[in-house]
């Protein structure tokens, strides 16, 4: 893997999309070189559902070096509106935090031909794994040929000291965020700077507007940037920063921490790096944080009220689970992360036992509406594919 094609034996499709149809199959004819793999969606496509063909690393042979991803890869549209591909990268650091990450968002892969497709990065020091792979999006099949994951050099002089640079901009962003002042960011950016999300550009200033008039509500932003990776070519700089940043309405209202990952390009100008473009790459909210002693408090209360459920099957084991319930008309289940099979068998054997033994007759899903009546109409008729009917509610968990 050092430079060399990969072996495409070793990549997979997840199991949890091999459950919703996804599959891949190895061709000899069509490819771009002797052989190639073929990324195949579901006859039947859950909404909002893609599929994966990945592989894991170890980051060992590849810390504190570039790295770039290559690949061919066609699509070979059906459906509409039209499927696409996107290759993506990640690299893992030590205690599970992100390093360097790019899913090709805003470049997706749409041509029917055979192109190269090429995603750069880094490695940090600390890295413990790499992972990588190709999307797909909507009916389309995804061609995918000559993998090949590229060590390179340690970055040059010039690009350590361009990441100095960078690393001490966005500290000091940070800090004027912390402080209510925009000052920083938009003395630094040029006059028509971009923000790119997904396919839309819009002008940096508008978002800055927003944030500004979130401050002027008293809003509180707490922001920490982590430069991953910086390439310096013919005055300009791209470079990958994850960001973290808690925003804390007033007075003492509820927070929110959002977890972001942007390619940002810098030009080198008269009196210093100026902003023309940053690339959200992606955007996730994270869990509130909990402080030391509320979480002493929860653990204390789930050991004093927490029973063990044993055997699952036919509803034995569950009386602690009866005992909660009692004579309650609705009871509220969930689970800690969507699609872990366990939860959903779990969930299954809690709602059995709720229509046998305590009588109830309603089961209410977070689902769309109309396509929820094909799979109620099985369940009281028996007519319909059940298979099908799950796919369309657009809840792909279930």
């Amino acid at each position: 893997m050092l430079g060399a094609q990969a072996d495409l034996t070793q990549w997979r499709v997840p199991a949890a999309m091999r459950t919703l149809g996804y599959a891949s199959e190895t061709r000899v004819e069509g490819c771009h070189s002797a052989s190639c793999t073929v990324l195949l969606p579901p006859e039947t496509l859950p909404r909002n559902a893609f599929g994966n063909f990945t592989r894991t690393l170890d980051a060992a042979p590849y810390r504190g070096r570039k790295l770039a991803m290559n690949a061919w890869i066609r699509v070979e549209a059906a459906g509409a509106p039209p499927g696409r591909a996107q290759m993506w990268l990640r690299v893992v650091r030590s205690g599970h935090r992100l390093g360097f990450y790019d899913d090709m968002g805003d470049r997706p892969v749409v041509s029917s031909e055979w192109k190269r497709y090429e995603i750069p990065g880094e490695v940090a020091a600390d890295a413990q794994s790499i992972q990588m792979g190709v999307l797909s999006f909507g009916q389309a099949r995804v061609w995918i040929d000559g993998v090949e994951l590229e060590r390179g050099p340690a970055p040059s002089a010039a690009e350590t000291g361009v990441r100095a640079e960078m690393e001490e901009i966005y500290a000091r962003i940070d800090a004027a965020y912390g402080r209510g002042d925009l000052s920083e960011m938009t003395s630094r950016a040029l006059p028509d700077a971009q923000i790119v999300m997904g396919q839309a550009r819009s002008p940096l200033a508008g978002a800055v507007a927003q944030i500004a008039a979130e401050l002027r509500k008293g809003t509180r932003i707490e922001s920490r940037s982590t430069v991953t990776g910086v390439r310096v070519a013919d005055g300009m700089a791209v470079v990958s920063v994850n960001n973290d940043s808690l925003m804390s309405a007033a007075p003492a209202g509820a927070s929110r921490e959002v977890l972001s990952v942007s390619r940002d390009t810098w030009a080198r100008a008269e009196g210093g790096w100026r902003l023309r473009e940053t690339v959200l790459i992606s955007s996730r909210a994270l869990t509130p944080r909990t402080d030391d002693a509320t979480g002493r408090a929860v653990a204390a209360e789930l050991k004093l009220r927490a029973a063990p459920l044993t055997a699952m099957e036919g509803g034995a084991g569950l009386a602690a689970f009866g005992k909660a319930v009692g004579d309650a008309r609705i009871v509220a289940l969930g689970e800690a992360t969507h699609g872990t099979s366990e939860f959903y068998r779990l969930n299954q054997r809690l709602i059995e036992y709720l229509v046998r033994e305590k009588g109830f007759t309603v089961l209410a899903i977070e689902a769309n509406w109309p396509e929820s009546l094909a799979v109620d109409r099985y369940i009281k008729t028996g007519v319909g594919d059940p298979r099908k009917a799950l796919a369309e509610m657009n809840f792909w968990t279930w």
